[in-house]
């Protein structure tokens, strides 16, 4: 069974933002992502008030995910027809009775509960601030295979970007487009109300959380990780701080022109997720 990749968007972003993946990975994993409240299929819910919010959301909703794929304990290990022998038999065990009435490889269906699918970790931007305290505060039901971050700086800086939930919303909009988003807009587009409701609000609420945001302490995932990032977006010698929170020998690798370079060059981004694990 393939593993599942559970993408964490990126401040303003959606689910649906990663749909793009899938024909690139789709050997080794089924794509998936977390949709933050407010946002995309969400958007009728209530914003977040804090970021530890959005973090115990996300690790709700990925425990979900990996229910929803549960594999049942009996793949795989029934006879040859797939179907168990039907006089009842069996010993209480589980395992067929010596009659001889199991498959012809001598292996059965075992009881026991299913077990969860393995899967990897990809956050992008913020989405790696994200994916980092799950793992720091041990939120999720089962540890991933693997984790990518890309594009953010290290959880226990203050980045540049926090100063945004300062700013008024004129302000806020020429800085994301700085960042590389909401390209190819003007400001008039904040009196739209259809703007504000699906862009510029879940946008404007993440920046103001991450705003707040405080690292839980430097914590090192035991897992296979890596990093991604634009040094054209960020500073290399920033970057240098993820370090601490990577298990030895994880990649750090420049990638791309901009913020949003996984739109750019999804077979790279690709080549790194299927050699993560």
């Amino acid at each position: 069974m393939k593993r599942k990749l559970i993408c964490l968007p990126y401040a303003g972003g959606t689910a649906a933002d990663f749909d793009f993946l899938a024909p690139y990975v789709a050997e080794q994993y089924d794509v998936t992502a977390v949709e933050y409240a407010g946002h995309g299929t969400r958007r009728r819910d209530s914003f977040y008030t804090e970021f530890q919010e959005m973090v115990e959301d996300a690790a709700r909703q990925i425990s979900d995910i990996l229910n929803e794929a549960r594999i049942p304990a009996e793949s795989g290990e029934s006879a040859e027809s797939g179907e168990a022998a039907e006089s009842g038999k069996a010993a209480e065990s589980g395992k067929a009775a010596e009659s001889g009435e199991a498959a012809e490889s001598g292996e059965t269906a075992q009881s026991g509960t299913a077990q969860s699918p393995d899967y990897v970790l990809f956050g992008y931007s913020m989405g790696s601030i994200v994916a980092y305290e799950m793992i720091a505060q041990k939120l999720l039901p089962k540890a991933p295979a693997g984790i990518l971050f890309a594009s953010h700086e290290a959880p226990d800086q203050e980045w540049e970007s926090k100063k945004c939930r300062l700013l008024d919303d004129v302000a806020f909009f020429e800085r994301v487009q700085e960042a590389g988003g909401l390209q190819g807009l003007t400001p008039d587009r904040l009196n739209n109300r259809f703007f504000r409701k699906l862009y510029f609000d879940p946008l404007r609420v993440d920046y103001d959380l991450l705003g707040l945001y405080q690292c839980t302490g430097c914590i090192v995932p035991d897992m296979p990780s890596a990093l991604i990032y634009s040094p054209k977006d960020i500073d290399p010698e920033l970057i240098r701080h993820w370090e601490r929170f990577l298990r030895p020998g994880s990649q750090i690798l420049q990638m791309g022109e901009r913020h949003f370079f996984f739109q750019d060059m999804p077979e790279a981004v690709a080549e790194v997720l299927v050699n993560l694990v």
